[in-house]
């Protein structure tokens, strides 16, 4: 099952959820880069444990929501950060 769609400001990636239900607990964050129209698109995991993306305004951070609390991270997935604790729905 997927949560929640959201394109970054440039339209050259695609954040989406994973959520697998009956309480195994899955939940990741993906990101879809999309390339020129002769390449194919790449999809690679961002976040393990994380649901609902949003993009940043500038696009370089996706907000998500885990375990009651808002986090964020850069695109490349070096840097995760909390950012608020008891809060759902991420939104800039």
């Amino acid at each position: 099952m997927g949560s929640h769609l959201s394109w970054s400001p440039d339209e050259k990636f695609l954040a989406y959820g994973i959520r697998r239900l009956g309480g195994s607990g899955f939940e990741e964050v993906h990101l879809l880069k999309l390339n020129s129209e002769d390449d194919k698109p790449e999809d690679y995991l961002l976040i393990e444990n994380g649901e609902d993306p949003r993009f940043s305004p500038d696009g370089n951070f996706v907000a998500y929501h885990h375990a009651g609390n808002i986090f964020i991270a850069f695109i490349d997935g070096k840097f995760k950060a909390q950012l608020i604790k008891n809060a759902e729905q991420p939104a800039w």
